[in-house]
């Protein structure tokens, strides 16, 4: 379904974030970092700093009014000087997906990295056997830099794989 409609923009508000994070994960148990039951813990706080943190984007792709995919680039937690961005959250509806949305999520994405002078590098991972974002993310110029054992929240064991992209690259393009 390549619908003339559809749009990417800015996603107004964290209710709509934490309403497509629900579905994405109830569709996708098996590839996400966390689980169902901790998103719908998670109080409208946590939703509001996520969304609109410092330097925090999502994106909507939506046709018409009804959003059918978000993504998001978010200060990584454990950089403390807040000098890394992570992308992830990704999702889209299963009728809207193989149209190419997903490089439009990228290019935001990283438009907007560039944008955030404070970051230096970006960051993203998969689990392993995710075919799909294991070739966006090489698409897009990432490089692979690590390969660690983590316990997913569905309760299995698997390898997590890590990229990196450097920003000032980008940047001297």
């Amino acid at each position: 379904m390549n619908a003339p409609n559809v749009q990417l923009q800015a996603m107004s508000n964290w209710e709509e974030l934490r309403r497509m994070r629900i579905r994405s994960l109830k569709l996708h148990p098996n590839l996400f970092s966390d689980s169902v039951e901790a998103a719908i813990d998670f109080t409208s706080s946590y939703w509001s700093e996520l969304a609109e943190g410092n330097g925090n984007k999502f994106f909507g792709l939506y046709d018409q009014q009804r959003c059918v995919g978000y993504t998001g680039i978010v200060n990584l937690e454990s950089d403390s000087l807040m000098q890394t961005a992570l992308i992830g959250y990704t999702f889209i509806e299963p009728e809207y997906r193989g149209n190419g949305y997903v490089n439009l999520f990228y290019e935001a994405r990283l438009k907007h990295a560039i944008s955030n002078l404070n970051w230096k590098t970006v960051v993203t991972d998969h689990r392993e056997g995710n075919e799909l974002s294991r070739k966006a993310i090489l698409r897009h110029g990432f490089v692979l830099t690590e390969r660690a054992v983590v316990d997913w929240p569905d309760g299995s064991q698997g390898y997590e794989l890590r990229y990196q992209l450097d920003l000032n690259t980008l940047r001297s393009r």
